[in-house]
């Protein structure tokens, strides 16, 4: 699996990251000690979040959508409040490298991809075109799948350990 994941960031020089392995990334960067205690992240480890970094860190260009980066400062801001300068500081600098994008939501209201994923995993879903999009989420990597896009479940990793 770890080899598999290493051909996907091969192929794809562009990588997407859901809303879940965002709030996941920020809780470990401002600490990983919070990840089983926040809500948001309790269903991950210290484990994941390093999985996370390390692929992060293989890609050529990340890129996230303006509705993930809003979900995502919105529930890490659920943290007590003495970690909101840090997760200010971490977010300034992970975009100083990554690229933030922008698809307009009337490309996907009305559609039967919004109705069934709502706006941020309807704009991913149709993205997975253009990269590959890192997530936990088993309902969105199989319609990614189902649409011929590019998708990797961090959890795979976790099968090997």
């Amino acid at each position: 699996m770890i080899g598999y994941a290493r051909s996907l960031f091969e192929r794809h020089r562009v990588v997407f990251i859901d809303t879940n392995l965002f709030i996941l990334l920020l809780v470990g960067l401002v600490d990983p000690t919070k990840i089983s205690d926040f809500k948001r992240t309790r269903g991950f480890t210290v484990s994941d979040w390093r999985n996370l970094t390390a692929l992060l860190e293989r890609a050529h260009s990340v890129q996230v959508t303006q509705n993930v980066v809003t979900e995502t400062d919105n529930l890490v801001r659920q943290l007590p409040d003495e970690h909101h300068r840090k997760l200010s500081g971490i977010l300034k600098f992970l975009f100083e490298s990554w690229i933030e994008i922008y698809k307009p939501g009337k490309e996907f209201f009305g559609s039967e991809l919004h109705a069934r994923f709502g706006l941020t995993d309807a704009t991913l879903v149709r993205l997975s075109l253009e990269g590959l999009v890192l997530t936990t989420d088993v309902k969105l990597a199989g319609k990614i799948e189902s649409v011929g896009g590019a998708t990797f479940n961090i959890n795979h990793l976790n099968v090997l350990r």
